[in-house]
């Protein structure tokens, strides 16, 4: 039981900026947290399956918090969705990743938008531009060492 916990709180530590700008565990989140701190590689390893994990638990959450049934919930969900995947897209350097972080914050600004959830809007909209910013940015690294 110890060890889950240990588990469940250095997964919430990963997953980053929820929709209301706060860490998870209400801490705000830096580019640093998503940059890394110098941790030894087998540190970083341990941190990239802890995201692989949010991702897993956060996809199977949306199928609880259906967006018919909890439209907020389900768009919080889809936002820190987005976060797991952008951070897992930089640290693996992963196109594939940083776009699907870039449609799950378009979805959650969409429902956001559509109920006028205004304390979340401006949220989604920084993760949005950031997502799409670090995209940009990978694929300029990626031109400029072909």
């Amino acid at each position: 039981h110890d060890e889950r916990a240990g588990r469940d709180e250095r997964q919430q530590s990963l997953v980053g900026e929820d929709s209301d700008g706060r860490g998870v565990g209400g801490a705000a989140r830096t580019d640093e947290d998503v940059q890394g701190d110098g941790h030894s590689a087998c540190e970083r390893e341990g941190s990239l399956e802890l995201l692989n994990e949010a991702i897993a638990a956060f996809r199977a959450s949306l199928e609880v918090r259906t967006r018919a049934d909890v439209p907020i919930l389900w768009a919080r969900t889809q936002n820190n969705l987005g976060n797991a995947l952008g951070d897992l897209g930089l640290r693996e350097r992963n196109q594939e990743r940083l776009a699907e972080s870039i449609a799950a914050y378009r979805a959650a600004l969409q429902v956001f938008e559509e109920i006028h959830a205004t304390t979340y809007i401006e949220t989604a909209r920084r993760n949005l531009a950031r997502a799409e910013a670090r995209m940009t940015g990978e694929r300029e690294k990626q031109a400029a060492r072909a």
